[in-house]
């Protein structure tokens, strides 16, 4: 037995060693970076000056948002169907070349709305889906097994703490030089170290003759007994099809727990500078409550997918929903900069945790290899909820002069979502 236990711990330090999944998932860690924290989330302060220097209102600018969230989720199901037929790496490299074009038309020949309105919401929604967070977890899914979620929470981080970086970054360039397009030129020279960087992603272990968390079939069955390498929360026992996940309730449960963060997540992103600036603050003060929201969800994503691999996704889930719900109701009617600070801090701790979780529940709940199958189902009915709110967002505050209605709505959601997670139990075939 000894003998036994001292053979396999040899073998998995040795495979720990040269186990590439661990070089896979810094790869990763940049490219979302790259891609969803200086585009995605450097858009958020770019977007207001933009419109404040083309004269646009912000409901039809607006539109171009609402457009991008729009055809992001009718073309997750395109997405899933690229990476099935021509490879995951492929897709993303694609996805990052489409995504540099968007950019490049943005800092140079974008005047007019219907350019911008065609550009981010059309040619960006593209290149980001992709290029973005679902053809990354799946390919971490494929690389661990007992750490997945610890390791989709620490690639995660890489889009907040880019965006943390990226927004009073661009901020200050843009003010420096007085010209919106700096910023879209700034985050065209970040896609193409994210392309670069693409070119050495490795999809799958059986790539490099490698397995899941660098053990091979044999090491993993003498080293069962051990507790590091044995999933503590659920995982199936199969992979399942669609067909058979469509007819859970867990599924929709966990629809319901999708809509209560990314809904209000979309209202920050897009009107949150516009929101603290009517509230009183400088431009450079409101973007700075933005890259603490993005701070608080980097800080949050490694330890929600540490915990996550511990205890139950779902009890998580629902506990940051709460906070995601607290928080925002008290940066609705937040009075100065330092509590939009702590609460803004609070927002993103529980959005990040719950974007790191749920598509982690729903790959243990139903599989690495269907997940991507279950994202292409989910993401058309997501969608029809989240891009109403940024347009939707803009009219009411164009007619009302406050985002107040936007923000009662969105709270409903969101407990919603609180009661969603709750329930959104392992399902049975």
């Amino acid at each position: 037995m000894v003998l036994i236990d001292q053979k396999s711990r040899a073998v998995m330090k040795q495979q720990k060693t040269e186990f590439y999944g661990w070089t896979n998932a810094g790869l990763l860690f940049f490219i979302y970076l790259s891609t969803t924290g200086f585009v995605f989330y450097g858009f958020a302060v770019i977007f207001p000056i933009m419109i404040e220097s083309m004269g646009w209102a912000r409901g039809e600018a607006s539109l171009a948002q609402s457009i991008n969230g729009f055809l992001w989720g009718l073309l997750t199901p395109f997405a899933a169907v690229c990476m099935n037929k021509f490879g995951i790496k492929k897709t993303m490299i694609s996805g990052l070349i489409i995504l540099l074009a968007g950019l490049i038309l943005l800092a140079t020949v974008t005047t007019k709305l219907w350019q911008w309105t065609f550009v981010w919401g059309v040619v960006m929604a593209l290149g980001l889906v992709l290029s973005g967070l679902m053809p990354i977890q799946t390919i971490i899914m494929f690389w661990f097994n007992t750490k997945r979620v610890t390791i989709l929470g620490l690639v995660a981080a890489g889009a907040p703490l880019g965006g943390f970086v990226a927004q009073p970054f661009i901020t200050w360039l843009i003010i420096r030089t007085e010209s919106w397009r700096t910023g879209w030129m700034t985050t065209a020279g970040i896609a193409v170290l994210a392309l670069i960087t693409c070119f050495f992603v490795r999809t799958k272990p059986e790539e490099l003759g490698q397995h899941p968390d660098g053990l091979d079939p044999e090491a993993a069955e003498i080293v069962t007994v051990d507790q590091s390498i044995t999933p503590r929360t659920y995982r199936a026992k199969t992979e399942w099809t669609l067909r058979e996940a469509m007819v859970t309730p867990s599924l929709y449960f966990s629809m319901v727990a999708s809509l209560a963060y990314l809904m209000p997540l979309l209202l920050i992103t897009t009107h949150g500078v516009l929101h603290f600036t009517d509230l009183g603050l400088s431009k450079v003060e409101a973007a700075s409550v933005l890259s603490v929201v993005l701070l608080g969800s980097s800080l949050s994503r490694f330890p929600a997918g540490w915990i996550g691999d511990r205890i139950e996704p779902r009890w998580i889930i629902t506990a940051a929903l709460a906070i995601v719900l607290i928080s925002f109701l008290l940066i609705w009617k937040a009075v100065n900069i330092h509590l939009l600070m702590v609460f803004g801090l609070l927002f993103g701790c529980g959005y990040g945790a719950c974007l790191v979780l749920i598509p982690a529940m729903l790959g243990n709940y139903y599989g690495p290899e269907s997940f991507p199958k279950i994202m292409g189902f989910m993401s058309p009915f997501l969608i029809l909820f989240d891009s109403a709110v940024p347009v939707g967002a803009g009219i009411v505050a164009d007619k009302t002069g406050t985002y107040d209605m936007v923000f009662i709505v969105l709270s409903v959601f969101i407990a919603a979502g609180v009661f969603g997670a709750a329930l959104c139990a392992p399902p049975a075939k």
